[in-house]
C-alpha cells in the first residue's frame, strides 16, 4: 500500500522500514511563524495550521500565501474576537467541520476548546476553562473528541 504524504514541517525524519510504504510529496509551511503542531483542511481545500509557539492559527492558500486567521504573533491570552483580536495560549490541535467551515482548536494553555468560523475568523470559546488540558482533537460526524494528559 502506497501512502502519499504532504509533509507539513521544515524537516523530515525517516524511520527505518517506512520509506517503502511512504512517499513525501512536498514540505510546506516553512514560512509559518512559530512551530506547527497540527493541521487541518477547510471547506475550500486550504491548509489551516496551529503555530503553537506563536499563538496563532494560519492558513496556506493555493497561491502559496500564508494568511493569519486568528491570534496575535507571540501574544498569548484567552480573548475571543475576530482575527488578530483573538488570543490563544499554546494552541496545539486543530480539526474542522468542512460543511460549516468551522475549525476547532485545542487551546492547551487555556485548558479550553475554541471554535473559529473560518469565513469570518470569529473565535469563540466552546468549552473551558476546564481541569483538562486538551491537545489532540478530532471532529467526526457531528461529535468533537478531545484528549490530553489530564483529560
Amino acid at each position: 500500500m502506497m501512502v502519499i504524504v504532504v509533509l507539513l514541517a521544515t524537516q523530515c525524519v525517516s524511520h527505518a522500514g517506512t520509506a517503502s510504504r511512504m512517499m513525501v510529496v512536498s514540505t510546506v509551511l516553512r514560512r509559518a511563524a512559530g512551530n506547527v503542531a497540527d493541521v487541518t483542511v477547510d471547506m475550500h481545500g486550504n491548509i489551516v495550521c496551529v503555530a503553537y509557539t506563536d499563538n496563532t492559527i494560519q492558513r496556506l492558500v493555493p497561491n502559496g500565501t500564508l494568511e493569519l486567521v486568528a491570534g496575535q504573533s507571540g501574544d498569548l491570552g484567552d480573548t475571543n474576537g475576530v482575527g488578530g483580536a483573538a488570543k490563544f495560549n499554546n494552541p496545539w490541535g486543530i480539526t474542522s467541520n468542512t460543511v460549516n467551515n468551522i475549525a476547532f482548536v485545542s487551546d492547551s494553555g487555556n485548558n479550553a476548546i475554541r471554535a473559529i468560523n473560518l469565513t469570518s475568523t470569529l473565535v469563540t470559546t466552546l468549552v473551558g476553562p476546564t481541569t483538562a488540558q486538551p491537545f489532540g482533537i478530532v471532529y467526526l460526524r457531528g461529535v468533537l473528541y478531545a484528549a490530553g494528559p489530564r483529560s
